[in-house]
């Protein structure tokens, strides 16, 4: 069964996505935009669970391809186990072993279409810094999806490669803020059953419009909250505050420093 979505801050993210929480290997950042839903379209959780319909429903995916999802409010939507390979683009998707972490921003980024900018464009920018920092990655590792096919122009011809990797530069050289352990993650990555085959997900990647017609199941819906992402990949009993926090909806629970 697919892992429950939850909406997480660049924070949070920067304490989860460390390699030593992983079983699998990242050797690689894979950029995607989704094209549709566009940046207006956006919807909160029924936005990220129609792209996620769509790709098991109507692609035959074992689950949404991408591994995170950017929101136009620059909140970070977990999607695919991270220990699993995304369905990216055919022939570079690696395995469960190694291989490429999957983003997918919310918008539709060729020229004269929407901008990338504000919130949405810093998230992208300190995700991939922090993904660069911790598994050790260079430029060459990010790709952006046009790169791996010639039939798309994803994550959008308004975003310039070279652009985009000076910004993240930027961050790196800067210090490494220290980020505080506020609870156990030990749970989190270890669900071996969710590490479903995903065989036919490398074969169809290429050949399916970025998430066309995922805009379709798009609803509306109350605006979703920042909270510390505790059941990602399984649902042990209640063992502390801060997962029953994440149970009751509360919000006092925080996530210490941004890259």
């Amino acid at each position: 069964m697919p892992t429950p979505i939850r909406r997480i801050t660049t924070a949070q993210f920067a304490l989860l996505a460390q390699p030593s929480r992983l079983t699998r290997k990242i050797v690689a950042v894979h950029l995607h935009h989704t094209w549709r839903p566009r940046r207006q379209d956006f919807r909160g959780l029924p936005t990220v669970e129609a792209m996620r319909k769509y790709h098991m429903e109507q692609n035959g995916w074992s689950d949404i391809a991408q591994h995170l999802t950017i929101d136009p409010q620059g909140g970070l939507w977990t999607g695919r186990n991270w220990n699993m390979a995304p369905a990216s683009a055919s022939g570079y998707n690696g395995t469960v072993a190694e291989g490429p972490f999957m983003i997918e921003m919310v918008g539709d980024f060729d020229a004269g279409q929407d901008p990338f900018d504000g919130e949405q464009r810093k998230a992208a920018f300190e995700t991939v810094a922090h993904l660069m920092r911790v598994f050790d990655l260079k430029d060459a590792d990010v790709k952006f999806h046009q790169e791996m096919t010639n039939q798309k122009s994803c994550p959008g011809t308004g975003i310039v490669r070279a652009d985009f990797l000076k910004e993240v530069q930027k961050l790196l050289a800067k210090p490494k803020a220290a980020a505080r352990e506020l609870f156990d993650h030990r749970h989190l990555f270890g669900a071996e059953s969710t590490r479903a085959a995903a065989a036919n997900d490398d074969v169809s990647a290429a050949s399916v419009p970025e998430n066309a017609a995922a805009g379709a199941a798009i609803i509306s819906a109350p605006s979703a909250r920042n909270v510390i992402l505790l059941r990602f990949f399984m649902a042990p009993p209640w063992r502390s505050d801060a997962e029953r926090c994440l149970k009751d909806g509360c919000d006092r629970f925080r996530a210490g420093t941004a890259i």
